[in-house]
Formats: C-alpha cells, structure tokens, sequence
C-alpha cells in the first residue's frame, strides 16, 4: 500500500456524551482508528476513490456517526506536490 493522509469529520448527535462527560455514550474512537487501519492495511482498492467509499461506509456503521466526511490523499504520488486525494460525504438514509 502507498502512504496516504486521512482526515475525518463525523456529523452524530452527541449531546449525550457531551452532557454527561461519559465516554460509554461517545463514538468509539480508538475502536473506529484500529477499523480504518485494518481497512487501509488489508484494503485491494486501486483507486482512492474507491477506498474513501469503504472508509466513510465503515464509519457510518457505527450507530451514533450520521453523516462523515472522508478526506483521502496519497502523499508520494507526484514528486513536486505534497499530496493528491479526494473528498467525499456519505451520509445514513
């Protein structure tokens, strides 16, 4: 696999975990980093496009996370530009 830069926004209603300060009712994060590493590691994808779309899918199936934004970029691609990727934003029907 190529090196590659990843940014994540995650849309949810986390007014519980905010009001309470208890992490049980928060989005997994350190759960959803290991998901997204084994994707990234084991992934078959050519395209970036194709796995931003793997990505945000997995990040959908977490039940508090409504709508993500993935950002996705290899880093080395071309040698005079510090990267080149794709944004994308899936949302839960």
């Amino acid at each position: 696999p190529q090196p590659v830069r990843l940014d994540i926004d995650v849309w949810g209603d986390f007014s519980e975990a905010a009001n309470s300060d208890d992490i049980s009712r928060a989005l997994d994060y350190q759960k959803l980093q290991g998901d997204l590493e084994s994707i990234l590691e084991s992934h078959k994808c050519t395209l970036v496009e194709s796995l931003a779309k793997t990505l945000a899918y997995r990040v959908l199936s977490y039940p508090l996370a409504r709508k993500v934004k993935i950002r996705l970029a290899k880093t080395t691609i071309l040698p005079d530009v510090a990267a080149v990727g794709v944004e994308i934003t899936r949302s839960k029907s």
